[in-house]
């Protein structure tokens, strides 16, 4: 009797709590939220993720932005602020139309990366970008080559068993798993060989800003110039493991480099008028792709033949200036072969 009393006055107690309203049972975290008042940004934002970006205990920002303008990290509780306020780092990451983002530990360093979703066909590349942080809140891109269709969504966890998070993409189009192994990063082809002494480019000034512009502000001008750079992205592994076995096959593709490069100079600086196609760069060209598809697997020997097969002989070239061949090349129904370009 003595204990169904107490259960009756605890049960009547209780009742009396919930008709009283009392404070103390919905002090903190009750689920009722308010408005900080905080206005953080100016851009679009396409998707958002929390965590502890810098090392100092409180979940930071790392917000995914539509095209136009870059991902940024904001800091939560920096530069003099109390916890929950946040201000921008004051970076500017890599932004090829992110739809989504995960922080994750990508490379077992113990600091929180990002794996971004990105996918925009009509700037240079859809791949999934990767951005490592160097421990304080900034870091940077790295050069991996991610896939060549629009991410939407991104799930990390650790799906072959080895201990570190890979990757599944839900793509517009067939999804990706990204298994995260050692080795496997996938470097701009022109920015390696810059550092090779066997390509022999290290005196060649400009190199990699002018294949930069060619992807980022002549390929994107057309259609055809946003799949040139899709193929690439596709093929770029196959591209950079035959340069990478083949000592001789790399001195030539550092000779092509140099034969072409104050053409593109030229194409995009607005002057391809000004600069002609000789007979020499077509030869290398030429013996170049037909080197690199031996030396290749199945797959860039197969793109390798289907691309030339749809230009007309790569001797009518010769003589034109830079700008009738990228008329021929993007504005007609001819496909043109990229083959070293890539951040």
């Amino acid at each position: 009797m003595i204990v169904l009393a107490k259960i009756g006055l605890l049960t009547i107690y209780g009742m009396l709590l919930l008709v009283a309203g009392q404070p103390s049972a919905i002090a903190q975290g009750s689920s009722l939220f308010s408005d900080s008042g905080q206005v953080i940004g100016d851009e679009t934002g396409n998707s958002v993720a929390l965590g502890d970006l810098d090392g100092d205990g409180d979940p930071d920002a790392f917000v995914a932005h539509l095209p136009g303008a870059p991902n940024e990290v904001w800091f939560n509780g920096e530069q003099g602020n109390p916890a929950g306020v946040f201000s921008n780092s004051g970076q500017a990451i890599d932004n090829v139309n992110s739809a989504d983002v995960t922080l994750i530990d990508l490379n077992g360093d113990g600091d929180l990366d990002a794996f971004i979703a990105t996918g925009d066909g009509d700037v240079r590349s859809w791949s999934n970008l990767i951005w490592l942080n160097d421990g304080d809140g900034y870091g940077q891109v790295t050069g991996q080559c991610l896939g060549d269709s629009e991410t939407r969504a991104l799930a990390l966890g650790d799906l072959d068993g080895d201990g570190d998070p890979d990757a599944y993409a839900a793509n517009i189009g067939p999804d990706r798993v990204w298994l995260n192994e050692v080795g496997e990063e996938c470097s701009c082809v022109t920015a390696w060989l810059l550092g090779e002494p066997a390509a022999g480019l290290r005196n060649l000034t400009g190199t990699l800003d002018t294949f930069y512009a060619l992807r980022d502000q002549v390929l994107p001008q057309t259609r055809r110039g946003r799949h040139f750079a899709r193929v690439y992205d596709r093929h770029n592994a196959a591209v950079f493991s035959a340069l990478l076995a083949d000592p001789a096959l790399r001195s030539e593709a550092g000779t092509l480099l140099q034969t072409w490069q104050p053409n593109l100079e030229l194409l995009v600086s607005g002057q391809g008028q000004s600069a002609t196609i000789t007979s020499v760069q077509v030869q290398r060209l030429r013996n170049f792709l037909n080197h690199l598809g031996a030396a290749g697997n199945a797959d860039l020997q197969q793109m390798i033949a289907f691309e030339l097969a749809q230009l007309p002989p790569l001797s009518r070239f010769t003589g034109m200036t830079m700008a009738e061949a990228q008329h021929m090349v993007l504005e007609t129904r001819y496909r043109y072969l990229p083959v070293m370009w890539h951040r």
